[in-house]
């Protein structure tokens, strides 16, 4: 899977899809990898997970660490295409009052513009 990432035209905010359905020990490393290689470029990062029925605390803990990383730089990081499966498992673990979701990338783009006075 390559690294398909698309940027605001402010070039503040990356875009990131998740095309896997799990989310777990399989998968995890590659989007981690992403992820990272992302935050090296920008403070903000939206991740799609509309694809994802499935995430594992392996998961969690790439979530949790990649809004860690972006938050030391005062960045954030915001969910989004949250499926209801997926949405059950972040509620349980105590993500989902960690990290922002929000109902699409423009949502979350928006908030994020707005929140952290980006215009």
């Amino acid at each position: 899977m390559g690294l398909k990432v698309k940027a605001d035209s402010k070039e503040q905010i990356a875009e990131y899809n998740v095309e896997f359905e799990r989310v777990d020990n399989s998968t995890h490393s590659q989007i981690d990898e992403d992820l990272k290689k992302i935050a090296e470029e920008k403070c903000f990062i939206v991740v799609n997970l509309e694809n994802v029925k499935y995430i594992s605390s392996v998961g969690i803990r790439v979530i949790l660490a990649t809004a860690n990383l972006l938050r030391n730089k005062k960045g954030d990081i915001v969910l989004t295409g949250v499926q209801a499966q997926v949405a059950e498992v972040l509620n349980m673990s105590g993500l989902k009052e960690m990290v922002r979701t929000e109902l699409s990338n423009r949502l979350a783009t928006e908030a994020l513009l707005e929140g952290y006075k980006l215009y």
